[in-house]
């Protein structure tokens, strides 16, 4: 038994990574040649062409796993099948389980593996790509957002700054209006407030309390506790967003802003399935049909491009609808898994009569 696990992991890891790194490679050629003229203007060397191409599989690296774990898992089965490797085995006393169990299983720890590094590793990674792409290209990146206002219905604080800078842990020339019951009971004006260690220290203003106005050099507001990251035009984004500050910011934003708080739920909802992707394709990859009667290879790898076209395209798709208010977050999640699974059966059933 021991020894049946040991080939079925192996096999398909061995498969998956060399998919990985064509896959990889691809997307960062294509990268590389969607920034041709950037890249020619700029006199940039090999290095550091390399660097920022490795950085943009960032955004695309949990996609191309998932498809490069369906493709080798596929492989597996289907060269199995096609080498009578399968008959063998149960020929040998080996039941279908003892060849699932263990793909089902790693596709578990995988899933669970990539849950982990998404908040802890990629996101960090998504980060340096963005800065990166501001350094060399000029795109959009995290250092600075302009025209700020925040909410806190807990607090009741209403916070506006023309503009924050990340390197700096600088907000600019804050208004602060705390609110009670509708009213105004408290105004904060400074020239710029520091981020320090978790607090916002408000330098060198004014504070407007009980019809008594005061200044201050230095001050720490109670219960001011805004997340940096909501301050960073280019975090506003489930993506790039801590796990706990995402979860901050959809309850502010949900108060103020339906429109955005839909969109922003389905970007933090879809952030949590993306690392589940692995384990749905490769189950689907263990339930596919392996029992053509010739061409067991061929006919099993176009399935599974078929099965990776479907989950994708929908999946795309249902971005779009659950952006514009269309379906809710939690069906634009749901449906193209859904789908998916139904399309693979079906090709499976129509499998068994070819």
């Amino acid at each position: 038994m021991r020894i049946i696990w040991k080939y079925s992991i192996f096999s398909i890891l061995k498969v998956a990574a060399i998919t990985l790194l064509i896959f990889s490679l691809l997307v960062m050629a294509v990268e590389t040649f969607m920034r041709m003229d950037s890249i020619i203007n700029g006199g940039y060397s090999f290095l550091t062409l390399f660097y920022s191409s490795f950085f943009s599989l960032s955004d695309y690296f949990i996609m191309l796993l998932s498809l490069a774990l369906l493709f080798s898992t596929t492989y597996f089965y289907s060269n199995l099948s096609a080498s009578n490797e399968r008959l063998a085995l149960y020929s040998s006393g080996y039941s279908k389980t003892s060849l699932t169990l263990p793909v089902i299983i790693l596709a578990v720890l995988i899933s669970l593996l990539f849950t982990f590094l998404n908040e802890n590793v990629i996101l960090n990674w998504k980060s340096e790509a963005r800065k990166i792409n501001e350094t060399l290209f000029g795109l959009e990146g995290t250092s600075s957002a302009n025209t700020i206002t925040l909410f806190d219905e807990e607090t009741g604080y209403i916070v506006y700054s023309p503009r924050y800078s990340e390197s700096s842990k600088h907000l600019y020339s804050p208004i602060v209006i705390r609110t009670d019951d509708n009213s105004i009971c408290e105004r904060v004006e400074a020239d710029y407030a520091l981020y320090e260690n978790g607090t916002w220290i408000f330098i060198d203003g004014s504070i407007a309390r009980n019809g008594q106005i005061s200044g201050f050099d230095e001050i720490i507001l109670p219960d001011f506790s805004f997340s940096e990251d909501l301050f960073l035009e280019g975090r506003i984004d489930a993506s790039l967003m801590s796990f706990s500050s995402s979860l901050d910011y959809l309850k502010r934003v949900k108060s103020v802003n339906e429109s955005q708080y839909s969109r922003f739920l389905y970007d933090f909802l879809h952030r949590i399935a993306e690392p589940f992707t692995i384990f749905i394709l490769m189950m689907i990859a263990i339930l596919m049909n392996y029992s053509y009667k010739k061409n067991v290879l061929l006919f099993s790898l176009f399935e599974s491009i078929v099965i990776a076209l479907v989950y994708f395209v929908s999946d795309m798709v249902f971005s779009i609808l659950a952006s514009e208010e269309i379906v809710s977050a939690a069906l634009a999640i749901v449906f193209p898994s859904l789908a998916t699974i139904i399309i693979a059966l079906l090709i499976s059933e129509a499998g068994r009569r070819l």
